[in-house]
């Protein structure tokens, strides 16, 4: 089973095994019949986050010339919140047109049911399910008996960027493809117009 193939990072306290069940969870609701081709839409808000208006009007303007949508950050770039240890296992360290813009938000996703959406999620997941890229640096440490199932994602030697502040897992691993891919983000105010952020990761 996938959950028994991933135990080792699936056991860790942080986000519950890192939030790679997160791309899991998402692909399997895209595959599922019950959501038509082309017109379904699958929506994801984070847990502590909450629609507090219609999201449809919004999704549907973004969603036009898009399969994939997110809400861009706006003070938040990607080396900032981005582990160089993934960045380098993406090879993606020298790629400042994606690592000089602002991150995505995976707080608040939509899906547009298509090939280009499954295939999107389908390749999140693969590189998620790779422990170097997923925790970053944190990675070094996960056989680690001292660090036990606590895993840090802070800053340590091996994060030597000056902005550097903490690895956001999934989150980084979608924003870097969502962007090197030419998706169409949403900006943060017309996506909080919509959805309430009551709870950050940190």
């Amino acid at each position: 089973m996938w959950a028994e193939r991933h135990e080792l990072i699936l056991s860790q306290k942080r986000g519950a095994g890192w939030w790679l069940w997160k791309p899991q969870l998402i692909l399997q609701t895209l595959k599922d019949p019950a959501v038509p081709w082309n017109r379904g839409v699958v929506l994801w808000v984070d847990a502590g986050n909450y629609l507090h208006a219609d999201p449809r009007p919004l999704l549907s303007t973004a969603l036009q010339g898009s399969d994939v949508t997110a809400l861009r950050l706006k003070w938040c770039l990607e080396v900032e919140w981005t582990s160089e240890v993934t960045l380098r296992r993406l090879n993606m360290s020298d790629r400042y047109a994606l690592m000089d813009r602002p991150q995505l938000g995976a707080y608040f996703l939509a899906f547009r049911k298509s090939e280009v959406s499954i295939a999107f999620v389908e390749e999140w997941l693969r590189l998620s399910q790779d422990p170097v890229a997923l925790l970053g640096s944190a990675a070094s440490k996960l056989d680690s008996e001292d660090e036990g199932s606590n895993l840090p994602a802070t800053k340590d030697d091996n994060e030597t960027h000056p902005m550097f502040q903490t690895h956001q897992a999934d989150q980084s691993i979608f924003s870097l493809l969502f962007k090197d891919l030419g998706f169409r983000a949403i900006s943060l105010e017309e996506g909080h117009n919509v959805v309430t952020l009551d709870r950050w990761r940190v």
